[in-house]
């Protein structure tokens, strides 16, 4: 084992870059509970499997998210919190795979997360043009996972 009071430095530390920079002094694994709510009425649904598992490195995060659940009761746009760091910036990037239940709006498809703060909204698309909207709280048995990539300053 190798243990360190400060970080590892990459690259030449006394050359024109900053030691700062290059160096690694933060690295984190553990689980997240995802929390689903609506964006109108919070609501209810019964949990299946929903589970969370992050690495962090640096400032770097990412989230991996389970959602399975059915007999869901909130309403408005799905919600997605509980994010194991907050975010610190809005440019970050998210897949999302929706296996079956997940409310996309006919004729649209995932195209990108919102960043909230402490949680995160999935964005619809409109692939012949009109804009985006966001998918609504589901109602009705649901399957989704998400991988999350964004960075924090905790």
């Amino acid at each position: 084992d190798l243990y360190l009071s400060g970080g590892v430095v990459f690259g030449d530390a006394g050359g024109s870059g900053s030691a700062t920079s290059n160096t690694l002094d933060s690295y984190e694994e553990g689980t997240w509970t995802p929390v689903v709510t609506g964006s109108t009425t919070a609501g209810t649904h019964t949990p299946i499997l929903i589970q969370g598992n992050y690495t962090k490195i640096g400032r770097k995060v990412t989230a991996i998210m389970i959602y399975h659940a059915y007999n869901g009761t909130g309403s408005g746009d799905m919600i997605i919190g509980g994010l194991p760091f907050s975010i610190d910036v809005s440019e970050n990037s998210g897949t999302i795979f929706a296996n079956s239940g997940v409310p996309y709006t006919s004729g649209r498809t995932n195209a990108c997360v919102k960043y909230l703060v402490t949680s995160f909204k999935v964005r619809e698309m409109n692939p012949t043009g009109g804009g985006h909207s966001f998918i609504a709280y589901p109602t009705a048995p649901a399957y989704m996972r998400t991988t999350l990539t964004y960075f924090t300053n905790e």
